[in-house]
Order: C-alpha cells, then structure tokens, then sequence
C-alpha cells in the first residue's frame, strides 16, 4: 500500500497509539502525526509531510490535549462576536482550561474547531491528491447536534422528538406543557462524551434532574465541571439556574425516550458503521439514564438485546443505521447511538459521533475498528495502491 497515513490529533492521544497499533498489526508504516498545536501554528504543517500530499488524512479529536482545546477555543471568538454571543476572553480561556474537568464555552470551542475544519477542506479541494477518512464537513455536521438531529429528521430517520431552540429554563417548560412532554434530555449542541448533559422529568409541579453536571458557587454564580458521577436534584431554583447558564452555552433539548431494560439496567447500543455496512458494536449498560462507558458503566454483548428483539424490529434499527451512512457519503465511518424503546419495537437514532471509534476489545471478522477502516484501504483503493 503506497498511501501513507497522516493523522491530525491532539498530543499523545489515546485514538493515535491505537491507530498506529493496528497499521503495525496490518504491517503498514506507522501514521505521520500533526498535533493541533502544530496545524494551529501553522496549517502549511499539512503540506510538509513525508507523503509529500500523497495521503490518506485521519482527522482525530483533540482529545484531552487541554493546550489544543483552549487555542481552538481562542480560534471561536471571532464568530461569537460576529454573531453578538457572549464569549470568553483568551485570558479567562488560559486561566480556566487548567481546571479539571471545567465546562468552558462548547460553543466557542465548535466554532473554532469549524475554522480549522474548514480551511482543511480548502486544502484538500486544492491538493487533490490528499484523501480524506472523514469528509471535514461530515464532522463539523456531527458535531452540531441541533443541526444534525433536523438534518437525520429531513431524511426520514428516527429521532427522539427534538424541540425547537431552547434560551432559558422558562421557555423550556413552557414548551413541554404545550407538547406534552414531561420528560426531556437536555445537551449541549456541540458537546460530547455525555458532557454537560441532564435528564429532566416533571410531575404537575414538582421537576426533578439527574445529571453528569457537579456544579461550584463562586462569586454568587454557578461555576460547571464534568463528572463521572451521576447527581441529583430536585431544587427548581438550582435546576432553574443551571439550565440558564447551558443555555448561554447553547443547547439541544429533544423527547426522552424510556429504553430498553436488560437485567435492571438501561440499555443502548454504540454501533460503527465503516463503509456504509454496520460493523462493531457494543451494548452499554447504565442504571441511570446515561450509558456512556466513560462513566463507569458495564459493556455487554449486542446479543443479549437482538435476542430479545423480533428479526423485523433488528432489522429494521440495521436499516436505519445504513441510511444515515448514505447521508455521510463522503466519510469512511461514523458511530451511531441507538436506543431501542422499552417495548423492543421502535428504534431511534440518538447521536451521530465523528469520533466514536475507540471501542476496544470489540471486534468484526477479527479485525478491531482501526483495522477495519485500514483493510478498507488496503483493499478499495486502488488509486493508492498504483500511485508511485
């Protein structure tokens, strides 16, 4: 294979060393890697590298590369002023990134990381011969989850129930009362990895949340953290708070939907769909609304949810999981959040993931996921496999 990998990461990324991993299992040549750092520095980075513009581009997340995530933060602040939205400043940036765990402007840091998914794309529309694993505009969709879910919904893809733009707490209950809906997840719009996340649920007037959200009062104003611990509250007043300042933030509020129980526990599937066809999948456990793995939540085996399900309704989540590949033509993969609903019948397409590949120990036909995305190379493109 006479296609080099490039791989634009955060520094010493988890997803990197797997990927390397698997080009070694496959014995190909370890990736050419360009850190955010660097690309922000200096985006002629994509043209100095060893392929010498013959390549395939892997464009990662930053991960937890903190340094990247604070200068694609700096790198929103001209939107945000364009759009007259409140902003950080670079100081306030600087100062709060070295806080573990801090929710700093999501919003800001989209726009950022859309400028340099952008002026990628540019670069690649001018040099030809650059291969892309995931078309940037695929990611900056995927990563817009307002803009998503409606764009799922226009092709006739099952969603949860989205509402219309929420701003404050107030209008959301007003909005539940008229649709009826007294259940709700609300996230942010360009979060991930369940960050900055609550499950709402109403009963006449009492509310109640649970939420990855740990929250600290300074100067009379609620400073907000990711935590892997799942909280509580039913104090409308916080809650009231809270949700105002996710606004500010800009959020997704959509229909919560009752999953699928299996042991106790709430059940969803991450599934990986590499070349259109679904692949890798994994069956996430939760005794809380949230399943996500990160948060210390148990993986099963996908079968133990298909076995209980009728052939009709399985294939009928399968068949949805491939439409959606077909509306991401441009991109080799993309991961898929499904929920089936508590009766084993209807299905819904939570989340599409730019980046949710990192499924470890899971395997299809003996391959992991990198592998996987790397066979297909190695066995599709033949304009790699011919270029001298």
């Amino acid at each position: 294979m006479n296609c080099p990998f490039v791989i634009l990461a955060g520094k010493n990324d988890i997803r990197v060393s797997e990927f390397q991993k698997a080009l070694s299992r496959q014995s190909l040549s370890a990736a050419h890697i360009i850190t955010y750092r660097e690309y922000i520095r200096s985006p002629e980075v994509l043209y100095k590298t060893p392929a010498n513009n013959n390549f395939i581009l892997r464009i990662d997340s930053p991960g937890r590369d903190l340094k990247a995530q604070a200068l694609i933060t700096e790198l929103g602040i001209p939107a945000l002023k364009k759009a007259n939205k409140p902003y950080e400043s670079v100081q306030n940036i600087t100062a709060n990134s070295q806080e573990k765990g801090r929710i700093i402007a999501p919003n800001q840091f989209y726009y950022g990381f859309k400028h340099i998914l952008q002026q990628i794309e540019n670069q690649i529309d001018q040099h030809t011969d650059i291969q892309v694993m995931n078309h940037p505009f695929d990611i900056q969709l995927a990563f817009d989850k307002y803009a998503c879910q409606r764009y799922l919904l226009a092709n006739d893809i099952p969603i949860a129930e989205p509402f219309e733009e929420i701003h404050n707490y107030q209008q959301l209950r007003d909005a539940m009362k008229v649709k009826k809906i007294p259940r709700v997840f609300i996230k942010l719009k360009h979060g991930s990895s369940a960050s900055g996340i609550i499950a709402l649920e109403t009963s006449k007037d009492r509310v109640q949340i649970k939420t990855t959200i740990e929250t600290e009062r300074r100067k009379n104003h609620l400073t907000l953290f990711n935590s892997r611990k799942i909280r509580q509250s039913n104090d409308e007043a916080y809650i009231e708070s809270l949700v105002d300042i996710l606004c500010t933030m800009e959020v997704q509020v959509e229909r919560w939907i009752p999953k699928a129980q299996l042991s106790g526990h709430n059940v969803d599937l991450r599934i990986l769909m590499i070349a259109g066809k679904a692949q890798h999948k994994v069956l996430r456990m939760s005794h809380t609304p949230m399943t996500n793995l990160h948060l210390l939540n148990q993986r099963a085996e996908v079968e133990l949810l298909k076995n209980k399900m009728s052939k009709q309704a399985w294939e009928s989540l399968i068949d949805s999981c491939e439409k959606v590949a077909k509306l991401f033509p441009k991109s080799l993969y993309i991961a898929l959040d499904v929920v089936v609903s508590i009766g084993l019948k209807k299905h819904f397409i939570l989340e599409v993931n730019a980046f949710g590949d990192l499924l470890k120990n899971t395997f299809y036909k003996g391959l992991s996921p990198q592998e996987a995305q790397i066979n297909h190379f190695k066995t599709s493109h033949k304009r790699c496999n011919q270029k001298k």
